[in-house]
């Protein structure tokens, strides 16, 4: 063998080396990004994205492996998908008995409930008045035939319905506004308030005092804003390069049958990356 055939072999070695680690990266870009996706509840993105790590395989068992969790993502977006669809049932109800509410759930609402009691305000100061004045008797069930006081003209429109939900959107608790107060359960309060520590009590929250206004949702919460997940760009982008170049590729060595198949697939992909962005997009706004 002489010196240049040597250094030609050499070269071919070197530089099917490089792709292998290159291949490598990438696979272990591709798992890293369908894991991320998983973690953050994103089923639908993150059966995409093990069906591209199983492209990135190159070893049997990895790719049966990454077939494995694609086919357990769809799974798991599926039952997602029903969840859902139960719950804005149960919304739709009218008068629905409280649902059980979970550990943070509760957290959320007992929040609530301290922050309505602070008094470096003096209109923190004065719901503390009325809720203790409620927890008295004041804020009891009206009687029946007794005349109301004097209706707060902070509350809306009578024959609105409030609602009290969890993260998700699942309702827990509602009340509806009347002309005489608040109606919750089948019992009228002067204030929302006092609907809000009934209501709360329901739900196996312990407090003394409750923000009516923050409980129903009239306004935001003054509580901080978890700080958002941060997301790896640098593999998101990856697997978009990653995709774009098995397409164009598939087109340009594919018969008409697999020729089809691509455009199947990129077309599914792309209805799938819009729904996934869509409700995000609904929310940003407009750069001026």
């Amino acid at each position: 063998m002489t010196d240049k055939q040597k250094q030609d072999r050499k070269k071919v070695i070197e530089e099917r080396a490089a792709a292998l680690k290159k291949a490598q990266e990438e696979y272990a870009d591709a798992v890293r990004a369908a894991e991320a996706l998983e973690a953050t509840g994103k089923w639908d993105e993150a059966a995409i994205a093990w069906g591209i790590v199983a492209d990135y395989a190159g070893a049997a068992k990895q790719k049966k492996s990454a077939a494995g969790k694609q086919a357990a993502a769809k799974v798991r977006a599926s039952a997602a998908t029903k969840s859902l669809e139960g719950q804005l049932d149960k919304q739709a109800a009218t008068e629905a008995p409280p649902l059980p509410m979970t550990d943070r759930d509760r957290e959320d609402a007992t929040a609530e409930g301290e922050a309505s009691g602070a008094t470096d305000s003096a209109g923190a100061a004065a719901t503390d008045a009325e809720n203790r004045a409620e927890a008295e008797g004041e804020g009891a069930p009206e009687p029946e035939g007794t005349a109301p006081k004097g209706r707060d003209p902070r509350l809306p429109a009578p024959g609105t319905v409030l609602t009290k939900t969890d993260r998700t959107g699942a309702e827990r608790v509602r009340c509806t506004v009347i002309e005489t107060g608040v109606e919750y359960a089948g019992e009228t309060y002067k204030t929302l308030s006092a609907a809000g520590l009934k209501a709360m009590a329901d739900l196996g929250l312990k407090a003394s005092t409750c923000d009516g206004f923050a409980f129903w949702g009239l306004k935001k919460s003054e509580r901080a804003a978890a700080p958002p997940k941060e997301i790896d760009f640098e593999a998101l982008d990856k697997l978009v390069r990653r995709c774009r170049e098995m397409a164009a590729r598939g087109m340009e060595t594919a018969d008409a049958d697999q020729r089809t198949k691509v455009k199947a697939s990129v077309a599914w992909l792309i209805e799938a990356l819009q729904q996934a962005i869509t409700p995000a997009a609904s929310t940003e706004e407009v750069p001026q």
